[in-house]
């Protein structure tokens, strides 16, 4: 569980098992994040494991709407592009009723008619610092070293790693790939 953002704050929760959750479970983390109101959009398959709920926010405009929070279990493919668009509260310039109907949808792709910006957006790995993995590469690439070294050089360039700590595995994870 970690901070995120800065101009909109929030925290995200990430749970990983090799079973899938309990049902009661997830309705209990549903309430405790506010997703469990009657206008959340879900979609339960209980044979699969298969679960996702997304609350919108559509007051703004009517052909537009901003995701207030989102839960995935099984398939967490679309973590990536939701967690994106709900930190930087990118909206969704599709009729309301088209994009509820592709949140609930699996698969690791955005919607095709989302915002170019969400096909390009690079995934956040410091959630407490807002570091993108883009950013996280191109240091690398200039930075040399074993990967201590590396890792020392991404904490003093880019601050990624130095608050909460949950991002280090990944950037060990990114260091270990990258040339």
């Amino acid at each position: 569980c970690v901070p995120f953002g800065r101009e909109r704050t929030g925290l995200m929760l990430r749970v990983g098992n090799a079973q899938a959750a309990d049902a009661v479970l997830i309705d209990e983390i549903e309430q405790a994040l506010g997703l469990a109101s009657s206008t959340a959009l879900r979609y339960v398959d209980p044979q699969r494991g298969q679960r996702r709920c997304a609350q919108l926010d559509t007051s703004l405009d009517s052909n537009s709407s901003v995701l207030q929070g989102f839960l995935l279990a099984g398939d967490t493919q679309s973590a990536t592009w939701m967690s994106t668009m709900l930190t930087q509260q990118i909206p969704a310039q599709v009729p309301a009723q088209t994009f509820r109907r592709q949140l609930l949808m699996p698969g690791g792709s955005p919607p095709a008619a989302m915002p170019e910006s969400m096909h390009l957006a690079s995934q956040q790995i410091c959630n407490c610092l807002d570091v993108s993995a883009s950013a996280i590469k191109e240091h690398l690439v200039s930075c040399k070293g074993s990967p201590k070294d590396r890792l020392t050089s991404l904490q003093q360039q880019l601050a990624c790693g130095t608050q909460c700590g949950s991002c280090v595995p990944e950037l060990k994870r990114l260091i270990s790939i990258s040339p």
